[in-house]
């Protein structure tokens, strides 16, 4: 299967949520919420399915 992405609806959930390294506690704990409330999401564009993965 061939994943499309739009790249302008996958910039805007990368200006909200920036991939980074992890180095507190805290990043961790948002990371972790990030995650739940990514894999949670009902109607996930395939930008949200993707950004899951990395």
């Amino acid at each position: 299967m061939t994943l499309t992405i739009n790249s302008e609806t996958y910039g805007q959930l990368l200006v909200k949520y920036q991939p980074k390294v992890i180095e507190t506690d805290e990043e961790n704990e948002l990371a972790i919420a990030l995650a739940s409330e990514l894999e949670h999401k009902t109607n996930r564009t395939n930008q949200r399915q993707n950004f899951r993965h990395h």
